[in-house]
């Protein structure tokens, strides 16, 4: 199943046309067509489950990394503050892993 990128909900795949379509240019005359798949509920490009899944998992590593980086490296080292979001992030991992 695909995902939509906008809102993440599980959708349908649509190809539309997103070409400029008739054009003339010097007198020549052409049409220009650009199709591509995209969501049916929010028209925004659309992701495979594992690609969504690694997605996510990217985005929370991330912000794992900024908070330990501001709890730790701006003189607020705080060994509980640490130990509690390494905590959240090795629940949050082993959620993932049992889903799959």
């Amino acid at each position: 199943m695909s995902r939509c990128t906008e809102c993440g909900e599980e959708c349908e795949i649509k190809e539309i046309d997103n070409g400029i379509g008739c054009h003339e240019f010097h007198g020549a005359k052409g049409s220009q067509v650009n199709m591509v798949e995209v969501s049916d509920c929010c028209k925004a490009p659309v992701v495979d489950e594992e690609e969504y899944q690694a997605d996510l998992e990217s985005k929370f590593d991330d912000e794992l990394e900024n908070l330990i980086y501001k709890y730790t490296d701006k003189g607020l080292r705080n060994a509980s503050v640490s130990a509690q979001l390494e905590n959240q992030y090795f629940d949050y991992r082993g959620k993932a892993e049992e889903e799959e």
